[in-house]
């Protein structure tokens, strides 16, 4: 129960430890792809929402009912936060890494003693702890994430209700 992994075990556990590594780092990159996406769409339906704005009111004295104005600014607002959300989740991180100082006082103070299987063992350990680390910055991006789409779907689902506000106006 208690006894060492034999070397084969350690190099098995290092392949998997380095696999999700590069998972974390391409999950980084997706992450903060999507929320520059977010921001591109975000900052894209409130351009088209100024200028649907401006189109409809310069028509001869047009006014929009008080409350389609209300429906339009809560969606302005959350189109503006699922922006800057966006913007949070593509925010620079400090995502650890093997620390070179401590490397280079190890590798000083036990290069002659040190054996493969130390070494792969110093090397799975310190990976662990650069995978724990980017596994809670990429849950810290994914909610932001989460959040920008939210803000974004809950702004979309708004305009759509002022729409139906104005065109119920209309025909009354």
């Amino acid at each position: 129960m208690g006894s060492e992994p034999d070397n084969e075990g350690i190099q098995l556990l290092a392949a998997v430890v380095e696999r999700e590594l590069t998972f974390q780092d391409s999950r980084k990159a997706s992450l903060e792809n999507r929320g520059n996406n977010v921001i591109t769409t975000s900052g894209g339906l409130v351009a088209l929402l100024f200028a649907l704005a401006a189109l409809v009111t310069q028509a001869n004295g047009y006014q929009p009912p008080g409350e389609a104005v209300v429906i339009v600014l809560l969606a302005l607002l959350l189109f503006v936060a699922a922006a800057v959300l966006g913007l949070l989740t593509n925010a620079v991180r400090n995502y650890a890494r093997a620390n070179a100082d401590q490397l280079q006082r190890t590798v000083e103070g036990s290069w002659r003693v040190l054996t493969a299987r130390g070494a792969l063992r110093m090397i799975v350990d310190s990976n662990l702890d650069v995978l724990r680390y980017a596994q809670r910055q990429n849950r810290g991006k994914a909610q932001l994430l989460r959040w920008a789409i939210l803000a974004e779907v809950t702004a979309v689902a708004l305009l759509a209700a002022a729409v139906g506000v104005i065109l119920t106006h209309a025909l009354h």
